[in-house]
């Protein structure tokens, strides 16, 4: 059996429509990669922002002898102004108002 090829009238064109379909796909691909670097390129550009804002700040170490706790403050050093406390102020309270109450229950005085 021989099968004989059968002769589309169109069949010339084909690789003409493939390299325009890749020329097309390569310059969508293109102008999508450029957007994506720009998106990228914004990311980073704003962490290096909070970076820079984060390294114009000081930190203060104290110690609170009552509680014997090292306290940490990070501050601004433009401004004065704390950005953080570590452990927090209201922890701080807490422990402190704890002390006072262990010390209210177990009172030795006999």
């Amino acid at each position: 059996m021989r099968i004989n090829p059968v002769n589309d009238v169109n069949t010339h064109n084909v690789p003409q429509q493939k390299t325009a379909q890749a020329e097309i796909h390569i310059k969508n691909r293109e102008n999508y990669d450029k957007t994506n670097i720009e998106t990228v390129l914004d990311g980073i550009e704003k962490s290096l922002e909070k970076i820079r804002s984060f390294l114009k700040a000081e930190a203060q170490f104290t110690t609170d002898r009552d509680l014997n706790m090292i306290i940490i403050k990070i501050k601004n050093t433009e401004t004065g102004e704390i950005i953080r406390q570590i452990p927090p102020e209201v922890a701080v309270k807490i422990a402190k108002n704890l002390q006072e109450l262990i010390g209210i229950l177990f009172d030795e005085r006999a």
